[in-house]
């Protein structure tokens, strides 16, 4: 009996968290943007409003809020919202993470360490470069944007455009600590009339006519920023980092004649012919045809389809090498993980070339593409809406 008392007492003393706060005294963030101007950190978080704060009487009234503060540290600047802020701030529930341009050139390291030390905040959030450093503050009182917008804009980006690739805080942390592999990050910005100077000033929402773009990626040189790709360039890594699910290829016969396909499977795969310094890629996948603006074709002819077939898969073998070779020439930066393919694949030669990797191996790979989409759906009107007349 004493042992079952005994046991009973020490559940009881074991129950709950160590850690538990009563959520009345926390700001549940959202989002985060860091930046950087004079050597000075500028911290912005996004914040819900308790339901009880909240208007639903007025769909205008924002449920976010934003506090900023700064510092000469990522530490002091967050220790800086207890003077803004009645509540602690609270990550656990964060979905965004933006860099501003300046913070991903030099002080990436600094940023992943800060937030990779940090207990209460999970590494499954996004992190994207952030373009315009006030982003946050401008959208969230105007125009109720969210995290959760933004998430949703990247992963529909990602699903249906192909040049908007999803990377978590995990995954970043772990490009990061692989020298053998360079990072590239989605880019946000905003587009229109934007007040985009000094952001500690109050925001009139008569002057501002703003929309939220994803923009094609950052590419990194060593952990900093180096440039930005192009869409077409954007499209091409995904497709060969297996990260399309779904993307659009257009092909062009004149000015005024073209045909889109989408990918609506597609796996890469990557293997390496080291005697020759060669890196075979091959891409497979089902494509369906979404629109032809091509009188003169006749898709209910098979010999048309596989012309299209043929037609698609060419340009995707030119858009992937001719991206790659110009991101190498361009930026000198190993995005596709070309020399953690050697290292993984060929140990024993890599450890012969690796002193020379950058200066004589790199820049002189042969790269070979092979593309194998099938069409598999080309429409309801197979044979063009002027024959159905």
């Amino acid at each position: 009996m004493k042992k079952i008392l005994l046991v009973i007492i020490i559940l009881i003393t074991l129950t709950g968290c160590y850690n538990y706060r009563e959520l009345n005294n926390l700001a549940i963030v959202t989002a985060i943007s860091v930046s950087k101007d004079n050597n000075e950190y500028k911290v912005v978080v996004q914040v819900v409003k308790p339901k009880k704060e909240q208007d639903t009487s007025n769909i205008n009234q924002p449920n976010f809020v934003t506090f900023k503060s700064k510092g000469k540290s990522l530490q002091e600047a967050f220790r800086g919202f207890l003077k803004e802020s009645p509540k602690k701030i609270y990550g656990t529930h964060m979905q965004i993470l933006l860099l501003d341009e300046n913070v991903a050139k030099s002080d990436l390291s600094d940023v992943l360490d800060f937030f990779a030390r940090e207990p209460e905040v999970r590494n499954e959030f996004y992190v994207l470069v952030n373009k315009n450093s006030n982003l946050l503050e401008v959208l969230t009182p105007l125009d109720n944007i969210s995290s959760q917008n933004i998430m949703e804009s990247l992963e529909a980006n990602n699903k249906y455009l192909g040049y908007a690739n999803l990377i978590t805080f995990n995954d970043l942390l772990s490009y990061y600590q692989n020298n053998k592999i360079e990072i590239a990050l989605p880019t946000i910005f905003l587009e229109g009339n934007i007040n985009n100077g000094d952001s500690d000033k109050n925001i009139d929402s008569s002057d501002v006519d703003t929309s939220i773009v994803l923009g094609p990626l950052a590419i990194f040189k060593n952990n900093k920023l180096v440039g930005y790709l192009s869409s077409e360039e954007s499209l091409a890594y995904n497709i060969v980092m297996d990260n399309i699910t779904n993307a659009l290829i257009t092909n062009k016969y004149s000015n005024d004649k073209y045909i889109v396909n989408e990918l609506i499977r597609s796996k890469t795969n990557l293997k390496l012919d080291s005697k020759n310094n060669k890196i075979n890629i091959s891409i497979k996948g089902h494509s369906s045809i979404k629109e032809v603006n091509y009188n003169n074709i006749n898709l209910k002819d098979e010999n048309n389809v596989k012309k299209i077939e043929k037609d698609l898969n060419n340009q995707i073998e030119k858009l992937v090498k001719k991206s790659i070779n110009n991101i190498i020439k361009k930026y000198n930066s190993d995005i596709f993980g070309f020399e953690n393919l050697f290292y993984k694949e060929d140990y024993k030669y890599y450890e012969h070339i690796k002193n020379k990797w950058n200066k004589d191996i790199f820049h002189n790979l042969e790269i070979e593409v092979n593309s194998n989409f099938e069409i598999v759906e080309q429409g309801n009107i197979l044979g063009g809406i002027k024959d159905e007349q």
